[in-house]
């Protein structure tokens, strides 16, 4: 008997479709941070997206739109409202992509915003320097377990959500043991990466593109990774992140979120410990983090087009 279920336990496992993870990592702030989604939606035959706090209504909603028969609102955020017109588009097109939530859903004890980085922002302008660092480094290893507790939720959900949509769609169920294989898309923020390592780890086939490369974590995003992956973390890094969170607002003459990261990134890396104090000192007195920073010597874009000579690039 032991062996005779041995058998049917294997032959279950080679009837199983094989699935195909590829994760969309990038920002999703604007349009043109999600200019690579239509490329990989095009390849998908299930679709999860990052949308943390959803309902039932969300995704019946999201559901409504892929099928291409209605029209998207013109009143919604940007992106949103892209990413919607995108899985219409192809909906029409008759590349209808199935849609499923697989985030922390409304009313979930883990649904918490993460922490922004206004209080150690607030120490930091007012030349607290050394509580500005500590503050910095408190929020992001919290941000980096909420994001833990979250992201192991996500995974946790991916193979039921895979088979409840497999069994409400008895064509792609077809279509999928026809071919002998799923092809699944998420779409996440490049704070995620841990979940394409976990699920390589299970032994999943898992493929992973950036929306742009070479991608550059802002240092800010890049302390809480250290947390979250257990690496070392510094004052120097720290104080990065703090000059990089204060100067974000005063680059930001473009709509890719991820240029606007280069161009602070490439400002602050010069910056030591003791220059970002003397920095702090400065905003304390009066002088805007752009004069502050200018101070030393840097140059800061003042349009979009001096973003992209600044970054080397043509367009």
């Amino acid at each position: 008997m032991e062996r005779e279920s041995k058998f049917f336990n294997e032959t279950s496992r080679e009837s199983e479709p094989k699935i195909h993870f590829r994760i969309l990592y990038g920002p999703h702030n604007s349009p043109e941070d999600l200019k690579a989604l239509e490329e990989e939606l095009s390849r998908a035959d299930i679709y999860f997206p990052e949308n943390a706090g959803w309902n039932i209504e969300t995704e019946r909603a999201y559901q409504a739109y892929a099928t291409g028969k209605y029209e998207v609102p013109g009143n919604l955020e940007p992106a949103l409202k892209f990413e919607l017109e995108t899985l219409s588009r192809l909906g029409k097109a008759g590349r209808e992509v199935v849609v499923g939530l697989v985030d922390l859903p409304e009313g979930h004890s883990l649904l918490k915003r993460p922490e922004s980085s206004e209080k150690a922002l607030l120490k930091f302008e007012t030349g607290n320097f050394v509580k500005a660092i500590q503050e910095i480094k408190r929020i992001a290893e919290n941000n980096a377990r909420l994001n833990k507790q979250r992201e192991d939720y996500i995974q946790a959900q991916i193979q039921s959500k895979i088979q409840s949509i497999l069994e409400a769609h008895p064509l792609l169920k077809e279509k999928t043991k026809k071919e002998g294989k799923l092809n699944v898309l998420l779409s996440l923020g490049t704070v995620h990466t841990r979940i394409s390592h976990n699920l390589k780890k299970e032994g999943k086939d898992v493929e992973r593109r950036f929306n742009q490369l070479p991608y550059e974590f802002g240092s800010f995003h890049e302390l809480a990774r250290r947390y979250l992956f257990g690496k070392e973390v510094n004052d120097e890094l720290a104080a990065r992140a703090l000059l990089f969170s204060e100067l974000l607002p005063d680059v930001a003459f473009s709509d890719d979120t991820t240029k606007i990261y280069r161009v602070a990134n490439k400002i602050t890396s010069r910056f030591k410990l003791s220059d970002i104090k003397k920095i702090s000192s400065k905003i304390k007195s009066g002088i805007s983090v752009v004069k502050a920073v200018e101070g030393f010597g840097a140059h800061i874009p003042r349009s979009e087009k001096e973003m992209n000579e600044f970054l080397g690039e043509k367009k």
